[in-house]
């Protein structure tokens, strides 16, 4: 968020910016440190916010501004 210019929404202390990370490693199953659409498959079917793969690809792709996946 910060190099997007978002800064100023950050208002986490240091043991939520922990629970965050926490969070954000336990999607990156690959360790690239960053989340990709099969690592978010299953969670967001999972809790009812999409019902198939291609209903992810299309949530995912509108959030997508720069198509990097």
């Amino acid at each position: 968020m910060i190099n997007r210019g978002k800064a100023g929404n950050i208002c986490f202390g240091p043991k939520q910016i922990e629970t965050l990370r926490a969070c954000f490693n336990d999607f990156d199953k690959d360790g690239s440190g960053q989340i990709g659409i099969d690592e978010l498959e299953d969670p967001l079917i999972a809790l009812g916010i999409a019902d198939t793969r291609e209903e992810v690809d299309r949530i995912l792709s509108k959030r997508d501004n720069d198509k990097s996946g």
